[in-house]
């Protein structure tokens, strides 16, 4: 203790012995005429349990140090052991009393004690209920609970999935070949990626990729179809097979096969050509059936359509003195022998015939030279 009169400076030195733990301790109190200034209370108020080694304090903070398997808890020495924790200072509580181990490595706490839980040299494990998490250093990434090598540059995030190295890049980079992620940007429409070195910009549907690297708007408003921008900023449609693009604007409408032969495989002889969408088909003309095969199966495009012969099974002519003859696709009625045409007959399968054939008339040719 020290005690201050006038200009005289008095130390006191005030011993006390703790009887429990046998130590001496010794307290330095200051007085300024004759006024108590530190708070620091007196080392024969400090106690810390009857595990303890010794109580003292420290910036007017009491602290305790206690025996082995004991530590400090709010001032008290009480029971405190983790297994497989370092030697020295192996267990303690923090501020708000909770327990803490500090644990060997390849260890982690989990229910107050030191349970083995190794990432390997580059990583730092926490054990929960459901598992243990590796947290890694810089440049390494969890590998099936273990941190291996993992980097992608300083604008990628790196993982592994199913032992293969993946890059998250930042907005406007992407993964090169090197396994780095480097600066891509093809626009807000479309997602960037690098193959053989080059960049390539793979756009959404309805957009295109121009001879500046971006995605712009390009649609030919059909599902299949191919838009493209040449180095003139001129829109293109790739249409699917039945579609062509239009010529007054650049977008797929259908194609009409049957307007020219070069485009339908129909026989023009017994079938027509019926158009539909995105293609067409064959059908038989009149007077025309179908051709099937052995299996009954027939292909109106490959095989045609064969004639009908009217004149097989019975004679459609209707008048007497006529006969049938079949014709491609239809038939017509020539009269018998010795009969002759009527000059009212108007069609050839109505035609009339009556008896005797007409007779030629002789006409004179006269041939005059000058």
């Amino acid at each position: 203790m020290i005690v201050r009169f006038g200009y005289w400076l008095v130390l006191l030195t005030v011993c006390c012995v703790t009887l429990a733990n046998s130590e001496v301790y010794t307290d330095e109190v200051e007085f300024d005429n004759n006024t108590f200034v530190d708070n620091v209370p007196f080392q024969s108020d400090c106690d810390c349990g009857k595990f303890s080694r010794s109580c003292s304090y420290v910036e007017g903070k009491k602290k305790c140090i206690c025996y082995d398997l004991y530590a400090d808890k709010q001032g008290t020495c009480v029971s405190c052991y983790c297994k497989n924790a370092n030697y020295y200072n192996r267990c303690e509580f923090d501020d708000s009393g909770s327990k803490k181990c500090n644990c060997l490595k390849g260890y982690a706490e989990l229910n107050g004690d030191c349970q083995e839980c190794n990432c390997g040299e580059h990583g730092n494990c926490i054990l929960y209920a459901w598992g243990k998490t590796c947290r890694c250093e810089n440049g390494y990434a969890d590998n099936y609970g273990t941190c291996k090598e993992c980097d992608c540059g300083e604008h990628g995030i790196c993982s592994f999935s199913a032992e293969y190295k993946q890059c998250s890049c930042d907005s406007k980079f992407a993964e090169n070949d090197f396994g780095k992620c480097e600066a891509c940007d093809c626009g807000e429409n479309a997602r960037c990626t690098f193959n053989a070195g080059k960049k390539q910009c793979v756009c959404k549907h309805g957009f295109a990729e121009n001879f500046l690297g971006k995605c712009k708007e390009c649609d030919c408003k059909m599902d299949d179809s191919n838009c493209t921008i040449d180095g003139f900023a001129i829109k293109k449609c790739q249409c699917p097979k039945g579609f062509e693009q239009s010529k007054d604007n650049p977008v797929c409408i259908e194609k009409d096969e049957c307007l020219s032969p070069e485009d339908n495989d129909c026989d023009p002889i017994s079938t027509k050509c019926v158009n539909t969408r995105g293609s067409y088909d064959c059908v038989c003309k009149e007077g025309f059936q179908i051709i099937y095969n052995i299996l009954g199966y027939y292909d109106i495009k490959k095989d045609g359509c064969k004639d009908i012969d009217e004149c097989l099974d019975y004679s459609p002519c209707i008048h007497l003195h006529t006969r049938c003859v079949n014709t491609p696709g239809s038939y017509k009625c020539e009269c018998t022998a010795g009969y002759s045409l009527e000059k009212d007959s108007y069609a050839e399968k109505y035609n009339y015939c009556s008896e005797g054939a007409r007779p030629w008339k002789t006409a004179s040719i006269v041939v005059q030279f000058v």
